[in-house]
Parts: C-alpha cells; structure tokens; sequence
C-alpha cells in the first residue's frame, strides 16, 4: 500500500462526505437530546440524567453497529461506482478508506454529538434554572470504557467491556456485508438477516439447554465465553474479507438488488 496514496484518497473522501459528516452530527444530537428529554421532562435529577446517558450509550452502541451498512452510501449509481473505482488507488485502499469512515469516523461523529448535546442540555437546564447543570460527558465515556463488571475474589471489579466490543464489532461486520452486497434496502435486508441469526441462535439455545448447562458445569464458563469470542472475532474477520471481494467484483451494472 502507497501511503502517500492512500492519504490522498483519505482526503478525497473527506471532501466528498464534509455534508454526510455534519448530517451525521445533526441527525445523532437530534436523537440525544429527545432522549435528554424524555427522561428529564418532568423531573431533573441526578438519577434521570444517569438513565439519560445509560440510553444515549445504547443508542450510541446502536449506531456504531450500523454504520457499517453505509460503507458505500455515496456509491450507489453508475456514474457514482465508475467514479470511484477510476480513483487512482488500489482496490484494498478503496475498501480500507470507506471502512474507516464507516467505523472509525462514524464513532467521532457519533461521540462528538454527544458531547455537543450535553452541553446544549446543561445551557437549558441553566435557562430554567433547575440547577442540573453538571456535564454528563464523563459519566458516558466512564460507561464506554468500564461497561464490564464481574467478581474476583470477593471484589467488583469493573473493566472495558472486551465481549461487548467483540460482539459489536461482529455485528459491524454483518453491516458492512449488508452494506456492500444489497444495493438497495441495505439497513432493512442486514437487518432482517441479524434478526434471522438471532432467531437461530434463541431456538438452539431453547432446544440445547441442558446441554449448555452441561457444558458449564464441567467446563470453566471463562474458557466457554473464550471459545465464542473467538468464534465470533473469526466470523467477524471473514464477513470484513467477505465484503473486500465483493467490493472487487462490483460493476457499474449490476443486478438491481445486489452488487454480485
């Protein structure tokens, strides 16, 4: 990879999606400030604004998950695909660029409209004179990061959320899948395929309870969730190549539902 190259298409893509990024912001403080409000409206206290933010994580959460189904939201027509695929970089620089954005830029976006809706929340609750006018940004980055709470030897100890983030990342994967292989419909078609594993997943654990119970018992339970979050971090890894491959066979003509 040229990284002088890959820099410059870095660039290119900021240029091209500055609107989708503020659109972005807009959309995600609209959607934390009716949360702010329909917890505090009647009461402002303490314990609303910590469900406030217990909310806006998951909303927050909910978000970063799905943004992998945007990974091509401006290459959808013709003359957008012919466009970006003449770009001067490699296919894997292509691919790497719109994953960033749809992962890591996604998250600040997301993290930085937090933060702006906080404080237009703390000017409001200032204009009403309520008094709760205390930032909520550090109780949502503690949450972020110490999410994880377990017991060793007698004590509660709280930790990043490491099965947490695993399992988000996968379903970031099964977005970024969605994203690159449905050309239209791509929420609502990954959508209803995650809610398809889900349903799969719930009717075998209802029909192999005892079984699992089984396994807890003779195994050590840290070793079983081991297993699956590396079960998980390898699926997750092969829907990331899965979707590569299908971002290097996409033409500008294809079927009108799927980019294979």
């Amino acid at each position: 990879m040229n990284n002088k190259r890959f820099l410059n298409l870095m660039q290119y893509n900021e240029l091209v999606m500055r609107r989708e990024y503020l659109s972005l912001i807009g959309f995600m403080i609209f959607a934390y400030l009716v949360i702010f409000l329909g917890n505090m409206t009647y009461t402002a206290d303490a314990a609303h604004l910590d469900a406030a933010i217990n909310t806006c994580l998951k909303a927050y959460c909910f978000y970063i998950c799905m943004s992998g189904c945007f990974i091509f939201s401006n290459v959808n027509t013709k003359q957008q695909i012919i466009r970006f695929k003449m770009l001067p970089a490699t296919d894997a620089e292509k691919f790497l660029v719109k994953l960033l954005y749809a992962s890591v830029i996604w998250t600040i976006c997301g993290f930085v409209a937090f933060i702006l809706a906080d404080e237009i929340r703390i000017f409001v609750c200032w204009l009403f004179g309520n008094g709760l006018t205390e930032s909520g940004l550090m109780q949502f980055f503690d949450k972020c990061v110490h999410n994880w709470t377990y017991t060793n030897d007698g004590q509660t100890i709280r930790s990043l959320p490491i099965p947490d983030i695993i399992l988000m990342i996968f379903i970031h994967s099964l977005y970024v899948l969605g994203g690159t292989v449905f050309r239209r419909y791509k929420f609502v078609f990954s959508s209803l395929v995650l809610l398809l594993l889900f349903i799969i997943n719930a009717i075998v654990l209802s029909n192999f309870r005892e079984e699992l119970h089984a396994i807890d018992t003779i195994y050590n339970v840290k070793l079983v969730l081991l297993i699956l979050l590396t079960l998980l971090s390898v699926l997750a890894i092969t829907n990331y190549v899965l979707s590569y491959v299908v971002f290097k066979r996409m033409q500008a003509v294809n079927n009108k539902f799927l980019n294979i």
